[in-house]
Formats: C-alpha cells, structure tokens, sequence
C-alpha cells in the first residue's frame, strides 16, 4: 500500500506540473553551429563544464541535432587502433571534421536520431520522462515553436528527480525503500578496477548503453565510479590518444572532491534520491553491510517504475489503485442515485405545484363565465331593442300630435320589452322567441324593411312617407290627413 500511494503520488505531480516549471529564471544555453569544428565544440565543452549542446544549422535555419559526451566517446573508440600512429592520425581526421560532417558519419552508422530531441513548454513532465525512457536518453530540449524554434532549456532526468523530490512530503517518501520498490540491477553486476584500460571502460560504456561503471577494488568494495562525464577530461588533458592508460591515471588529476555516494537497499526513496541528486551521477551504488558491492540503482530504475510499472511492487500498487478507483466508483454511485431521487422529488413538486395552478385557473374561468354574457349577443340585442322603442315612442308622439288616435278609436301600442335572444351555436345567428313564450324561435328580422330604418341621431320630423303611411290606419284614405287637420284647427283655435 505505500508503495502504490508513493508512485501515484509521483504520478500526479508528473501529470500536473508542465516542463517550464523546470526552466529557472536566469540562465544559459550555448548552442554550436553545424560548420564548428567537432575538437573545437568538444573544448568549449570542457570549457563551459557541459555534458551537451544544441547544434544549429544556418543553411537549414533549424536544429539538427545535439552533441553531448556521448559523441566524444564514439570519436574516441572510432579513431583508435593498436598502432599509436594510426589512432593519432584516424583521431586527427575524425576530429577535424566539422559537426554537420560527424554527424552524416553517425546516421551511416546508425548510431544518431536523425533529429533534435525537444519538447514543448506547455507539456506535462509525464510525457518528458516518457520521451527519456522511448529514446533511452538523459535530456531534453526545451523549445518555444512560438518563439522561432527558441531553445529555452535542456531538461535532465536529475533536474526531474529533483522537482519530484522537492513536491513529495517527506511522510511519503520516507516510508518506502529500495527493497520496497523492487528496483535495482543487483545480478550480474559490471565492475572495474584501478587498473583497467580506459580503453575497456568506454567499450563496456557503448557497448551495454550504459552512464557509469562502478570501480571496486581487491575486496570487492566500491571505491570510485567511470561514468560517460570522465570522458570529458581526456580532452582536457589531451590524453585522447594514450586510451591504453589506467583508469586510475586518467581520473588521477580529477579525484578532488569526488564524492562516492553509497547507500542500502533498505535506505528509503527520499535519502537515495538526495543522493543522487546531490552527486549528480546517474546511478548510486548500493553496499552490503559489510561494505562490499551489492548492486547499482539508476534514474531510470525509479522512471521506468513509475511509468512502466514492471515490478511486483508496482502491480501491487497498481491492484492498490484499482480498489481505490473501485471505492470511488461506488462513492460516485451513491451520490448519483441521490441526486437522482432529489430531482425526481423536485420533478414531482413541480408538477403538483402546476396541477394546482391549472385548477386554480379553471375555477376561475368558470367564475368569470357564469358572470358574463356573450359580448356579441347582448350588445347586438340591446341595441336593436333600444332603437325599435325610440321608433314605437315617436309613432305614438305623432299621432297623438295629430288626434289620430281620438278620431280612429285606437289606443297607443304598448311598448313591450322583446325576450332575451337566444344564440344558435349551430348556425352562428341570434334566434327570437315568439310572443307565446312556446320556445319556437324565429330569426329576428329588423323592425323595419330595407331603405325605411329610422336614423337614430336625426330628428323627430325625418320619417319618410312610407312610414307615415304604415302609421295610419289601413281604411283612412290619404286626404284625411287635411280634413283632420282642419276639425283639430276649428275646435282648438291657436
């Protein structure tokens, strides 16, 4: 269980930082160009203490390549032989030779990727450690496409270790150990001695794609490491053609202030990665108690566990992760059925709170109706029975005004009101009841035939003649109308 909660939290701070937060605030990146002569690259190597170097091609305007320690080594074992001379005068044309004609040597050979290997600011330190692992290298080029193909930085699996071993709690890393992890190369182990040839040491380098060999001396104790970053000093002290030479006598100048980090293989994470980091190297030995070589843990041991997760330490973590997920998935399942139900109740409220308010309308629709009389009806009703008792009330002013009713006999109609219409929904027209009350309905016609209507706005003097004549009686000839006036003339004199 530790060492699952271990790698996913280094999992996670791998997938959450991003490679520009390797990139310092202040520093530099010397970069060669493709036409520099590959001696003079390799002293100014020396110069500067660098491990590599972008190169850039002027002619192509981009990078092509970088040249590292590596390079050196493969000029070294390509220009030696057992004829001093000869390996003096092959070294002599290998290292004449500008960068842009070593590296065409190198893709003849096989031995480059015929690009630089560079990746983005913006991408996760994840997939930086998984390009080292793919690539089996120990840097990376940091490039800003936005920027003209700007090298910012070259990021190295120390500088990663560190950044991890910065942001891991102590409580965490302290708890798993070298043997907890399962890692290490403790079989079948390389050493050298004192006495080696340097010779020997670089074959066995390139040979097994190896950064260091450990140096033991006659007890099997470690006493000092070759690593592909001594090769540098064969340059510097211009032994480059006396490979023959002991390993002691080429790192004889250089011992001062070497530290040899050793450590257990019960010594914890955090204690061997400060080790390494502090050291510098790529691989840290392990001692027995006695003292005596136990084996050799290298970055990418702790990398390839983290990412490639080939031990049975890491297919435990990775059951531990599993139980993990499984806890959360049920967690999820709980909170969704929840969820689930407070919206189905919610669904549900709103739905009686809609029903209600639908009922609500209802009733008070029906209020509204039984208070209501059809607009249309009533108002068509209303009018026509108002003018039709202005018409009966004027006959009536005229006759009296006239003694017609005296002389005739007749008494004045009465005026009666019509009964409330009745609408037909049927036929859309309004139905009149008949005097009987009998509830056999007739359409109403109006009270006058078309071209006598009276006009209701004009004045007591504007009935036409054939409305006088329809107020007379039907056997009254039409010159009783002056005889009459003259009788009520004699009897009433003005």
């Amino acid at each position: 269980m530790r060492v699952g909660h271990f790698r996913s939290t280094c999992l996670h701070i791998l997938s959450q930082y991003q490679t520009h937060h390797l990139i310092p605030h202040s520093g530099k990146v010397v970069i060669f160009d493709s036409q520099l002569v590959v001696k003079h690259a390799f002293d100014a190597m020396v110069l500067h203490d660098l491990s590599c170097a972008p190169v850039w091609d002027s002619a192509k305007k981009k990078y092509v390549g970088l040249l590292s320690v590596s390079d050196f080594l493969d000029v070294l074992l390509g220009s030696f032989s057992m004829d001093k001379n000869e390996t003096e005068a092959t070294y002599e044309n290998l290292s004449n030779a500008r960068i842009c004609e070593w590296s065409e040597w190198k893709r003849s050979t096989g031995t480059s990727i015929n690009r630089l290997l560079c990746i983005s600011p913006e991408a996760t330190l994840h997939e930086a450690v998984r390009q080292l692992l793919n690539y089996r290298v120990h840097r990376l080029c940091v490039v800003q496409l936005a920027l003209a193909d700007t090298v910012l930085r070259i990021i190295t699996n120390h500088g990663i270790l560190r950044f991890l071993r910065n942001n891991i709690p102590p409580a965490i890393s302290s708890t798993v150990t070298i043997r907890h992890l399962g890692i290490g190369v403790f079989e079948n182990l390389l050493t050298l001695t004192m006495q080696t040839p340097v010779i020997k040491a670089l074959n066995l380098l390139s040979a097994y794609k190896i950064s260091s060999i450990p140096i033991v001396d006659e007890n099997n104790r470690p006493i000092d490491v070759y690593s592909r970053a001594d090769v540098r000093f064969l340059a510097l002290d211009q032994t480059w053609t006396n490979l023959d030479m002991s390993v002691e006598d080429a790192l004889s100048k250089h011992r001062t202030g070497r530290v040899l980090a050793l450590c257990s293989r019960d010594d914890s994470v955090h204690t061997v990665s400060g080790l390494l980091v502090q050291s510098m190297r790529h691989s840290i030995i392990c001692v027995k108690h006695d003292g005596t070589i136990d084996g050799v843990v290298s970055l990418t041991d702790i990398f390839t566990l983290l990412l490639n997760n080939s031990s049975a330490s890491a297919a435990e973590s990775r059951i531990a992760a599993l139980k993990r997920d499984y806890q959360q998935f049920e967690q999820a399942e709980v909170e969704r059925e929840a969820m689930e139900l407070r919206e189905r109740e919610e669904a549900e409220r709103q739905i009686e709170a809609l029903r209600q308010q639908h009922a609500e309308q209802a009733e008070a629709a029906a209020l509204q109706r039984q208070h209501q009389q059809p607009y249309g009806a009533s108002s068509s009703w209303s009018l026509r029975h108002s003018i039709r008792q202005e018409e009966l009330l004027k006959q009536r002013t005229f006759q009296r005004e006239h003694g017609l009713l005296d002389e005739m006999g007749s008494s004045s109609p009465t005026i009666q009101p019509s009964p409330p219409p009745q609408i037909d929904h049927d036929h859309d027209h309004i139905m009149m009841t008949d005097g009987d009350g009998d509830g056999n309905a007739q359409q109403q016609q109006p009270p006058y035939p078309p071209g006598q209507g009276h006009d209701p706005h004009g004045s007591s003097d504007a009935f036409s003649s054939n409305a006088m004549q329809s107020a007379l009686p039907s056997d009254a000839s039409s010159s009783a109308l002056p005889n009459h006036h003259q009788h009520r003339s004699s009897q009433h004199p003005q």
